[in-house]
């Protein structure tokens, strides 16, 4: 595609699309934001713009998303309209989902190694522990649960960074208004808790379950809850039948396989009572059993599985961003622009109106 000028933006190239709308990769003005830089920006679809629930839900997962600030969940820059479209800026994140490499290493036959099973786990729950404690500003808990952990929504960057992405569908105090009518289980079924599978009230242990799932999956190659049908899925998670990873896998530890089974445990008492629970356990494991590795690995062991299609989308992003610098394409403003949240505003606007500027200037799916 051609550059596109939405508002402050460059629209460079379209990275995927979905029922809500399409997603660019975008490059974003030095005036806004204070820095050029590449954003991965959400559009809701022209035909959802007058659909009052799609509106919600699509500034919700802002709002609530838009109030964390930490190194293992994607940042959101700035969400609003421009001419009537609702928008939504975020970090761009130049890497695959776990899902992808799931599948990768599913197709050479061999799962994850469990040094990176372990690291992305205690990243994941790093991010998670702190949406979890999230306070605002009076000190008051957010209660956040991401409600959806899942493959496709933790992503691995080729720099070694892991993201927590999507929380679309996110449970918390500061949410605009009251879940939508007539959708009472929400999140990808094969990683929901039993509780959560349940259509049953649920908290943060209902993540640390599904982060248990990921886990398993990881290490030993396997799907663990899996069916032909959603409801099937949802009676396979009821009952809580965990194969014994070690048959699958030799080469995980047994330590580990506890710590996979506890953060697995049908009822949350009895499972780690918090992400940070069990990232200090995978912690501990890792360090007494030399299975430590660091950002610069990931980064090396994500650009070796990924040779060839890191190397093009390189040239690509480098590509497209020298033709946006050379076009004299430049963002536009204008009273059609209705920021809701920047970094270099004031914050959340009540009503979705705009927000007045500041002094202070402030990074995929």
């Amino acid at each position: 595609m051609k550059p596109e000028v939405f508002g402050r933006y460059i629209l460079l190239s379209r990275l995927g699309e979905g029922a809500m709308g399409e997603v660019f990769l975008a490059k974003a003005g030095a005036v806004d934001l204070g820095v050029e830089r590449l954003v991965a920006l959400k559009r809701l679809s022209p035909h959802l713009v007058a659909n009052g629930n799609a509106r919600f839900r699509f500034f919700d997962e802002a709002n609530v998303a838009a109030k964390l600030d930490h190194a293992n969940i994607a940042r959101i820059y700035d969400y609003g309209e421009i001419d009537g479209r609702c928008y939504l800026a975020m970090e761009y994140v130049q890497g695959r989902d776990l899902r992808s490499i799931f599948a990768r290493h599913r197709r050479i036959g061999r799962p994850v190694p469990i040094a990176q099973a372990c690291h992305i786990g205690m990243q994941v729950c790093d991010g998670l522990d702190y949406a979890h404690r999230r306070r605002d500003i009076c000190g008051r808990e957010l209660g956040i649960v991401h409600r959806d952990v899942s493959m496709r929504n933790l992503l691995v960057s080729f720099d070694g960074e892991v993201k927590l992405i999507d929380f679309g569908i996110a449970k918390a105090s500061c949410r605009y208004g009251a879940t939508m009518p007539g959708i009472s289980i929400k999140g990808t079924p094969a990683y929901m808790s039993p509780e959560q599978a349940s259509g049953k009230p649920l908290d943060h242990r209902s993540d640390v379950f599904a982060c248990g799932v990921v886990l398993f999956e990881l290490l030993t190659g396997r799907r663990l809850f899996s069916g032909r049908t959603i409801p099937e899925i949802w009676r396979k998670i009821r009952l809580c039948r965990i194969p014994r990873m070690r048959d699958i896998n030799p080469d995980i530890p047994e330590p580990l396989q506890a710590i996979v089974y506890r953060a697995l445990a049908c009822h949350p008492n009895q499972r780690y009572q918090s992400a940070g629970d069990l990232q200090s356990a995978l912690l501990a494991l890792v360090q007494y059993n030399g299975l430590y590795t660091t950002k610069h690995s990931i980064a090396e062991w994500m650009r070796r599985i990924y040779a060839r299609e890191y190397a093009v989308e390189s040239a690509q992003v480098a590509s497209m961003w020298a033709s946006s610098c050379d076009s004299g394409v430049a963002s536009s403003g204008g009273d059609s622009q209705r920021p809701l949240y920047s970094p270099s505003y004031r914050g959340t606007v009540p009503g979705w109106g705009p927000a007045r500027r500041t002094t202070g200037a402030p990074e995929r799916r």
